[in-house]
């Protein structure tokens, strides 16, 4: 059986985001979102997810890009000299993290979640896949069992490597290397439930009609989760609303499934 999650992130990050997935929602081709509880527009997430009960919420536990939750002095190894976060998961990789901050700041992020939405998320991911350190994996998952979380997002891409002169792309192949090795054992052994594989990553936010179906036509058996940055107006979004893709997915027999039913 073949089995596909489709996962929006940033939820709470601008308008544009905000109205991509509420109305990916609507449509029925989203059904969990990833929350950026850091997001200058996280009220107005409150308001959507709770005009669309369905819809699944997940933290999207963020370290790298923009200020972090906490006061800097507390988190000192996270920040750099002006008080914000590395600009990217590279960057921070370069860092020498203690993991107590991770888990203070992640913590903190999970907290301002629950205070906004008044329940805890369903599953734990990370901007830019911070998780695949395990500086930041093991932080997370003492958090996730600490708090009752029981899922958490594989970055294991599944398609083939197609290299580019984005820098992004071209670290994919070693991602889902760690993923595979390190990612997964972890959660396994932890009792946190993830998919078998994700698409996505290395096209996510630039993910045309043509990409999208070449990636849902080769969905093997199992779980995938396609993830995807579906603002709105954006490839990735009018990709996902195509009627086409809703009648590849019905044709090729695909489930829609939730990170609760895993």
């Amino acid at each position: 059986m073949r089995r596909l999650l489709v996962t929006a992130d940033d939820f709470g990050l601008d308008l544009p985001t905000n109205r991509g997935i509420a109305l990916a929602a609507d449509a029925g081709a989203v059904r969990s979102a990833s929350v950026l509880a850091l997001g200058a527009r996280l009220a107005e997430a409150v308001d959507l997810a709770r005009q669309r009960p369905e819809l699944e919420l997940g933290l999207h536990v963020q370290l790298v890009q923009g200020r972090p939750r906490l006061p800097p002095d507390r988190i000192a190894t996270l920040v750099l000299s002006d008080g914000c976060f590395p600009a990217s998961v590279f960057a921070l990789a370069a860092r020498v993290l203690d993991p107590r901050h991770v888990l203070a700041e992640a913590t903190a992020q999970l907290d301002a979640f629950e205070a906004a939405f008044g329940h805890g998320p369903t599953f734990v991911n990370t901007h830019q896949h911070t998780h695949l350190l395990p500086q930041v994996l093991g932080p997370l998952i003492a958090l996730c069992r600490a708090r009752g979380i029981q899922a958490m997002r594989l970055p294991a891409e599944h398609h083939a490597f197609r290299p580019t002169r984005h820098i992004r792309t071209w670290a994919w192949p070693g991602a889902t290397v760690v993923a595979r090795g390190l990612v997964s054992p972890a959660l396994r052994l932890a009792g946190i439930r993830h998919p078998d594989r994700m698409l996505g990553g290395p096209e996510s936010g630039r993910l045309d009609r043509d990409r999208l179906h070449a990636l849902l036509r080769s969905l093997p058996a199992g779980s995938t989760e396609l993830v995807i940055h579906p603002a709105a107006g954006s490839a990735d979004w009018h990709a996902l609303l195509d009627s086409q893709t809703e009648t590849l997915l019905l044709q090729q027999n695909v489930s829609r499934i939730q990170f609760r039913d895993l």
